[in-house]
């Protein structure tokens, strides 16, 4: 595949190709309350992930050969559901959905044992402050599977490299009767953008956290669980 064909190729976050500095538009994650907290009772949760990304390449032999080698790699470190590649007038898109681990770690500084190379992880928060009452704190993660992850890709071509931070939608579900508590920032919940927003969620929201910030950091937002 050539340098002109290569720009434009992707890889996000945890699942397949992105050209180095380049990230995917969003990558839609699924939290439904009761798999955050079986997670923090220290079951082994999964959760759904999709997205799309849009190649703008011709689709040829060069090209398949590279995609097909990738989604080798990245079938041994994610649990993908779908993979679909649909031609379009102009370029490539490809529809991914898949699962992605959810993880509770007490101690902070541990290491996940999980092969991905990426986790949604849930900590404790321990603030002293204002912000006390929030126990906890979910974001975006990686694990040290992530070099490994990269080094992998970059042999089927040296100008693709995995990005660590990627835009993402969190599309929070509540189960049943559960309400939480959330704060965070940076943030646009359902088409309307807040600097710092504080709120009881008993209803589905979506949270997108992109760009700003978010080019150097993990999306994240503390909670608790009200019930």
């Amino acid at each position: 595949m050539g340098q002109s064909i290569m720009k434009y190729v992707l890889i996000v976050c945890f699942f397949l190709f992105a050209l180095t500095g380049c990230k995917s538009d969003l990558i839609e994650i699924t939290l439904k309350t009761k798999d955050i907290k079986a997670a923090i009772s220290g079951e082994t949760v999964m959760v759904e992930f999709e997205t799309t990304f849009n190649l703008l390449a011709e689709y040829n032999e060069e090209t398949k050969t590279e995609i097909s080698k990738m989604r080798q790699v990245a079938e041994k470190y994610f649990e993908i559901e779908e993979f679909e590649v649909v031609i379009k007038d102009f370029g490539i898109d490809i529809e991914i959905e898949g699962e992605i681990p959810l993880i509770y770690m007490n101690d902070a500084s541990a290491e996940s044992l999980e092969t991905s190379p990426w986790i949604i992880k849930i900590r404790n928060f321990n603030h002293p402050g204002s912000l006390k009452s929030y126990p906890y704190i979910l974001s975006l993660a990686t694990t040290s599977n992530f070099q490994s992850f990269v080094n992998l890709m970059e042999d089927i071509n040296i100008l693709v490299s995995p990005e660590k931070f990627q835009p993402v939608k969190f599309k929070l579900r509540p189960s049943g009767e559960d309400k939480l508590q959330i704060f965070t920032g940076g943030v646009i919940i359902d088409g309307s953008s807040f600097i710092v927003k504080e709120m009881e969620v008993s209803e589905k929201i979506n949270l997108t956290m992109k760009e700003g910030s978010y080019e150097s950091n993990f999306p994240a937002f503390i909670f608790q669980i009200l019930n």
